[in-house]
C-alpha cells in the first residue's frame, strides 16, 4: 500500500530543524552534535546530542513550573493529538509586547469545537524569526482565558515561548500547565496551514518526569 491514509491529502511539518543554527531561548544550552563513531573506522555512525528539554520545537509539561508538576513521560497520548486552527496577528508589525485576542485575524467563534490552537507571531518580528533578541509578542489575560473557557488541550505558537524572557513569574505557563492544558512552543511553518481546521500531532520525547521534551510536530491536512 501507498500514499497517505485515511483521506489525509497532505503532511506539514511543523518542526524546526536541530542544528547548531537552533535559536535557543536567551542564556540556554546551544544544541551540538558530536560523532561517536565513524562508518569509515567502526562500520556504524552514531552521535551524541547536546540540548535541553526546551531546545527547538518542544512542549511544556507541568512539571516546566510547578514541582510536583506531571511530567512530559506522564502526559497521555490522546492529549498530544487533535483537531486545530492557526491564528495570525492582524497588525502583526504594530503589536506590542502582548497581544490580545482583539489582535488575532479570523473569528474566534469559529473555533469553539477545536482541541489546538495556535497563534502565529512570526510576522511580528523583523528578519529571521525569532530575531537576534528573541523578542516575541506574548499572549496576554484576554487569550489566556478564552483558552480556557474554550478547554482546549494544547496552545502553541511559533514563538520560543509564551512567556517574556526573561520572566521569573512565568504567570501564562503556570495559569494554562495548571490547568492541564499543554504548551507547544518554537513551531514553524504555521503560515503554511489553511485557516480551515487540520490535525494536529505533537509527539515529545518520553523522559522520565521530563519538565518538557524537543517533539516532531506535524499538521495532517484532510
Amino acid at each position: 500500500m501507498t500514499g497517505l491514509p485515511l483521506g489525509i491529502r497532505r503532511v506539514v511539518d511543523l518542526s524546526s530543524p536541530l542544528s547548531t543554527e537552533t535559536v535557543v531561548y536567551p542564556g540556554s544550552l546551544s544544541f551540538s552534535l558530536f560523532t561517536r563513531s565513524r562508518i569509515d573506522v567502526h562500520g556504524r555512525r552514531t552521535a551524541e546530542l547536546r540540548l535541553t528539554t526546551h531546545t527547538g520545537t518542544h512542549v511544556d509539561a507541568a512539571a516546566h513550573v510547578f514541582a510536583d508538576g506531571e511530567g512530559i513521560d506522564q502526559v497521555a497520548l490522546d492529549r498530544l493529538i487533535g483537531w486545530a486552527r492557526v491564528f495570525k496577528l492582524k497588525e502583526a508589525r504594530s503589536v506590542g509586547r502582548f497581544y490580545s485576542i482583539d489582535d488575532l485575524e479570523g473569528d474566534l467563534e469559529r473555533a469553539k469545537d477545536i482541541e489546538i490552537l495556535l497563534v502565529a507571531v512570526a510576522g511580528s518580528l523583523d528578519g529571521n524569526f525569532p530575531g537576534n533578541e528573541c523578542e516575541y509578542p506574548v499572549p496576554d489575560r484576554s487569550v489566556l482565558e478564552w483558552v480556557l473557557r474554550a478547554k482546549v488541550k494544547i496552545f502553541g505558537t511559533d514563538a520560543i515561548s509564551i512567556d517574556p524572557v526573561g520572566s521569573r513569574s512565568m504567570e501564562n505557563h503556570r495559569l494554562l500547565l495548571g490547568k492541564g492544558i499543554l504548551v507547544a512552543e518554537a513551531l514553524t511553518n504555521l503560515s503554511d496551514l489553511p485557516t480551515d481546521p487540520f490535525v494536529l500531532v505533537c509527539a515529545p520525547l518520553r523522559i522520565v518526569d521530563g519538565d518538557g521534551a524537543p517533539c516532531r510536530a506535524f499538521a495532517l491536512l484532510v
